[in-house]
């Protein structure tokens, strides 16, 4: 695959965004889903420890117990929720750097490639460091608040490591960048995890009603309902938190497409045989005021 077949060099609809999304993974899967598994298999041990020491198997309904305790339900959501930040923060680093290398013109899909692509790792985990609490404190706040949270922050990792700027300027842009055109950019982001939230949800009713179903003849699985929930979640949860990353490095790419002439540049290095330069544009402002790209 060359980086015009992974990554389309035009701005793209909401649909094509999550089509190059998931060209980007397809190319990338087994780095990619490799540390979405690692990730995903601790934070899910978390959780169903969390699930089998708050609410006990062996109950007559699962669904009606878990809606009468509602404190145990917002807990699952708050960890959840500040769990998942950090998880796709994560993983926003490594689907910049498979993006990077594609656009780059690399071979694509292996280890090596991937992990030859530097990141500026202290800035992504110092970032980290300050997103983490805040999405905490946002998700303890009925979890709205944190949708916000996480449709604004998603540009500024990949920005990090495509561009390769420096801490506050990468904060400043990713915010910037997820806010122009009408906050297209946050939007795409917060479409893309209400639209796998749904799907999550779905799997999380059907375990229940499945659950109460087969209580009867076979209790080995309603006595582990936790842990057989728990696999579901993790199987579910590699595929959804690797999708996410590569749709945060898709959208920052479309958006300076769209808005920066990203794809300009690219073509007119690629024509003159230099390596493309994927720093941001720097704007100079002639004798009259305008702006000069």
């Amino acid at each position: 695959m060359t980086g015009s077949q992974v990554l389309p060099l035009r701005p793209m609809t909401v649909g094509e965004l999550l089509d190059a999304a998931a060209s980007l993974l397809r190319a990338w899967w087994k780095p990619m889903l490799a540390e979405a598994f690692f990730l995903a298999l601790i934070e899910q041990i978390g959780m169903t420890a969390l699930r089998m020491t708050s609410i006990p198997t062996g109950t007559d309904s699962f669904l009606y117990l878990t809606m009468q305790s509602s404190s145990f339900s917002w807990l699952w959501m708050w960890i959840g929720l500040s769990t998942e930040t950090v998880i796709i923060t994560l993983l926003g680093a490594s689907a910049a750097r498979a993006a990077r290398s594609t656009l780059l013109g690399e071979p694509t899909g292996t280890w090596r490639a991937l992990w030859r692509s530097p990141v500026p790792w202290g800035r992504v985990l110092g970032f980290i460091a300050i997103v983490a609490p805040i999405a905490s404190i946002a998700a303890a706040m009925c979890g709205l608040p944190w949708l916000v949270v996480y449709a604004f922050t998603g540009l500024i990792v990949p920005v990090m490591v495509l561009e390769n700027t420096r801490f506050g300027e990468a904060v400043g842009r990713g915010l910037k960048l997820a806010g122009r055109g009408g906050m297209r950019a946050a939007g795409v982001r917060m479409l893309g995890y209400l639209s796998w939230a749904l799907v999550r949800l779905s799997i999380f009713c059907a375990a229940f009603s499945a659950a109460d179903r087969i209580a009867e003849f076979a209790p080995l699985l309603r006595d582990n309902f936790w842990i057989m929930l728990g696999v579901i979640y993790l199987a579910v949860n590699t595929m959804g938190y690797a999708m996410m990353a590569c749709l945060d490095a898709v959208t920052l790419i479309e958006t300076r497409i769209r808005y920066e002439g990203l794809d300009i540049a690219l073509n007119a290095a690629r024509r003159a045989g230099v390596p493309p330069d994927l720093s941001p544009p720097r704007i100079v402002y002639g004798p009259i005021g305008g702006p000069h790209g």
